[in-house]
């Protein structure tokens, strides 16, 4: 297996390049081994390869044709999607996913993926769960199904090498800023090390924990301005500009890149070839932007930006002479020209458009019990308001959608926003009162007779539960004050125990008191509700008093009735 003194190579390789390394029956790796004159010795427990040779410059050329390998190898990958995960979320994955590696994704064609045992499985439905194939570039590859995995996931882990002296400094900073940056992320962060190998690793929510890696790098680049670069950049420029050759280009300076191209950004780490390899980048960016632009964009307005099967967009770029993407996240439009000048005014052009699109849509979040007022009796409120305006008013979910011309959007949402400002008003106008059991039957009168006329002259509606002694008013601000002024003046005026506000203090009539007698030096409490109502009328017995208030006599029969009471009392004396 070569010559020994010459030493061995070892490269570790991921299982799937390692299988398109072999080759079927062994074809490529024997290719390889012929051209290269080395031996390779294929460890499969461990995916290594170990590269022999008869001589150190053979054996390091066929380290390089290795790495090439590896860097052009295609490969397919396969990821199983969770059977919660909506349809939504996963087409906008898969879509920013494939935007942002260049990968192919897709549904698995149903070949079947080899079990442990080795027997074939349908790889097109896992029970409920998908599966799903990647195709592409070795890297891209994995970089897509790590991606994936994580957004399907909900959780992320990023491990982040680091040499001893920035293991030592950031040790120091476990109780300090590293603190700080775990809980205002809520992640775990953690310091690993392992004999020469140091790593500072954060878990957490795949939001949390991409947050926090920006802050950490951030954090790093600080402390050692020298040794770290972080580099913020378009997705646009990262996916046309950062690639491979780029980073043989900067390895050759002595810098360690990494491009992330979920974040859109570029971390330099080196030493002696920082300062040029920031430079590369400087003059990469500015060749780049020369021709290039992002423009921002509603993710709302993007279809009709588009068009049907991209009519719009096809016809804008014949009229702007540039080419057009939008931005795997639907935030931007990217566009590419053959000059500055081609660029800018393309851009005029299309900011022009998008300007047009925001003012024909609008849509606003509504509060669910106000869609029914929307919408009216079988759909006539929103008949009427799409005849009144000409414009074409949609609901979605708990989204109203309004589109058409410009003046006539206006005019549907000006009249939307008054009918739910008008809505809002009667919910926000909501009160509950708290009624002592005593006036409850005084507060709804005769028959109701009380509460309809309170009801009408505000506006309002009243909901009484006995059980719990509260009322609730319901109506605009307005009428509910003036309902409640209304029981406060009856209640008053029959001295009947006052109401109050849930949730405010209960007035002093509602409370017990303590007040001193003339004939006692003993304070004596009395009851918590004073019936204030005369006991007894002038000249009416208790059994008049009763049937006059059982009857609401008027004063002309209740002299009437005292005056028979009278006679009938005399008659009893003269029988005696």
């Amino acid at each position: 297996r070569g010559d020994a003194k010459h030493g061995a190579q070892i490269i570790d390789l991921h299982a799937l390049v390692m299988s398109a390394m072999i080759g079927k029956g062994g074809s490529n790796i024997t290719k390889m081994e012929s051209e290269l004159g080395v031996k390779f010795d294929v460890v499969k427990t461990t995916n290594q390869l170990r590269i022999l040779g008869a001589s150190e410059e053979k054996v390091l050329a066929a380290r390089q044709a290795v790495q090439a390998f590896i860097h052009s190898c295609r490969i397919t990958d396969t990821i199983v999607v969770p059977s919660d995960v909506s349809k939504k979320d996963f087409d906008a994955a898969i879509k920013r996913a494939a935007d942002m590696f260049q990968t192919e994704i897709g549904p698995s064609a149903g070949r079947g993926d080899k079990g442990e045992k080795g027997e074939k499985q349908d790889s097109a439905d896992k029970g409920n769960a998908k599966v799903y194939t990647i195709k592409g570039i070795f890297q891209p590859v994995l970089d897509s199904k790590e991606y994936l995995t994580q957004q399907f996931s909900g959780r992320a882990t990023y491990t982040l090498p680091v040499l001893s002296h920035h293991f030592e400094a950031l040790q120091k900073q476990t109780h300090g800023s590293l603190k700080r940056l775990q809980d205002k992320h809520s992640v775990v962060l953690t310091l690993e090390s392992h004999l020469d190998t140091h790593e500072v690793k954060l878990q957490g929510p795949t939001d949390a924990v991409q947050h926090a890696k920006m802050e950490l790098l951030k954090l790093l680049e600080k402390y050692f301005p020298t040794e770290f670069a972080l580099i913020e950049l378009s997705a646009f420029c990262i996916r046309e500009v950062f690639g491979d050759s780029f980073v043989s280009e900067a390895e050759k300076l002595g810098v360690l890149v990494t491009v992330d191209r979920v974040q859109s950004f570029v971390l330099l780490t080196g030493t002696v070839g920082l300062e040029a390899a920031r430079q590369l980048v400087a003059r990469l960016v500015t060749q780049w932007e020369d021709c290039h632009a992002a423009i921002p964009i509603d993710p709302s307005v993007v279809a009709a930006l588009v068009g049907k099967s991209g009519a719009s967009i096809i016809a804008l770029r014949k009229e702007t002479k540039v080419s057009i993407e939008i931005s795997p996240a639907n935030t931007s439009v990217d566009i590419k020209g053959a000059s500055k000048e081609i660029v800018q005014e393309a851009r005029a052009i299309i900011e022009k458009r998008i300007h047009q699109l925001l003012s024909e849509r609008w849509e606003v979040a509504a509060p669910s019990d106000f869609l029914p007022i929307l919408i009216g009796k079988q759909g006539a409120n929103i008949i009427k308001m799409r005849a009144d305006t000409g414009a074409n008013i949609d609901i979605d979910g708990n989204f109203i959608k309004v589109h058409g011309a410009e003046e006539k959007v206006a005019a549907a949402k000006a009249l939307i926003l008054d009918l739910l400002s008008s809505a809002e008003a009667k919910v926000a106008g909501s009160k509950v009162l708290i009624v002592p059991a005593a006036s409850v039957a005084m507060i709804i009168g005769a028959k109701g007779a009380t509460v309809r006329d309170i009801q009408d002259k505000t506006g309002v509606r009243f909901d009484f539960d006995r059980v719990s002694h509260k009322c609730s008013i319901k109506g605009t601000v307005e009428g509910v004050e003036s309902a409640i002024k209304l029981v406060d003046e009856i209640l008053s005026r029959e001295g009947f125990p006052a109401a109050y506000v849930e949730g405010h203090t209960p007035p002093r009539s509602a409370t017990p008191v303590v007040a001193a007698t003339a004939t006692s030096d003993e304070a004596v409490e009395e009851p918590a509700f004073v019936d204030r109502r005369p006991k007894t009328l002038p000249g009416a017995p208790p059994s008049l008093l009763n049937k006059a208030n059982d009857k609401n006599l008027s004063k002309s029969a209740l002299k009437r009735m005292r005056r028979k009471q009278s006679q009938e009392n005399g008659n009893e004396g003269d029988d005696d």
